[in-house]
């Protein structure tokens, strides 16, 4: 009886070290790091496109340039602001 106890104990002991690692904070912490990243990569890629912002500001966008901003798992809401300051929202 002691050996198996002695036994049981010692398997725990890998499985807790196999399978702990993988659910730990740590690992949990750096995925939601990475996804962070990768989204905010993506953001200032958006950003950094001009030529698709005009074509949203100016409403000269494609379907296809819709679907591929509604399929980021973001929401963009872009503004304009006129000559006397006020602001409108136009998409």
């Amino acid at each position: 009886m002691l050996i198996l106890a002695v036994l049981l104990f010692l398997v725990s002991i890998v499985f807790n070290k196999l399978y702990n690692n993988r659910t730990s904070i740590a690992r949990e912490a750096r995925l939601l790091q990475n996804h962070l990243i990768k989204q905010e990569n993506s953001f200032q890629k958006f950003l950094s496109d001009t030529a698709l912002l005009r074509k949203f500001i100016e409403r000269k966008e494609s379907a296809s340039e819709v679907d591929d901003l509604s399929r980021k798992s973001y929401t963009t809401y872009l503004y304009t602001a006129d000559a006397f300051g006020s602001v409108k929202m136009i998409s």
